[in-house]
């Protein structure tokens, strides 16, 4: 059973992390019919992902409270977390994706209070032993000059291009 992090698929405006969780997301269900996937949301997933949604409700502290709750009762084999928010406790083998960490070249950019998030999360990955997918060389060595980690926990997987919606002036 691979359990996904599907709560990204819900939201009205994706950025490009949310469109790359929903196109791997849909081409994993399509090559991988041998498998049993759980999409863990907290609302209802759009087509073609609902054969397969896990809703798991709650008003606040989804990926912190009531997603760990979820992988201890009902424990899959592997969960991956297509961002790198893994909950505070994952029960199982972890694989998470870094796209960049920008925050660390331009701080500048970005909250302390973000900052401060991200390095928590990242550092919470690290301490479980997940498997960290990167997309190029470049991420996984700031990833290896930033963070005491082991470079055979990171596997550089380079992302593919994806349809992009179309965009006119009102939109």
């Amino acid at each position: 059973i691979i359990g996904i992090d599907a709560s990204s698929l819900i939201l009205p405006n994706p950025t490009g992390v949310q469109r790359y969780a929903s196109f791997i997301i849909k081409n994993l269900l399509e090559i991988g019919r041998e498998h049993t996937f759980r999409l863990y949301s907290p609302t209802f997933l759009p087509e073609p992902f609902t054969m397969h949604q896990v809703i798991i409700k709650s008003p606040f502290a989804w990926t912190q409270a009531r997603l760990p709750i979820e992988l201890i009762t009902r424990r899959p084999d592997i969960f991956w977390q297509p961002a790198y928010m893994l909950p505070p406790f994952c029960p199982c083998p972890s694989v998470i994706t870094i796209h960049d960490l920008a925050w660390i070249k331009f701080p500048d950019a970005y909250k302390s209070s973000d900052i401060q998030r991200q390095k928590l999360t990242i550092n919470r990955a690290l301490q479980q032993r997940s498997k960290i997918i990167v997309p190029s060389a470049s991420v996984r060595n700031d990833l290896l000059d930033n963070f005491t980690l082991d470079a055979s926990q990171i596997k550089i997987i380079p992302e593919a291009l994806i349809p992009l919606p179309d965009v006119t002036i009102s939109n």
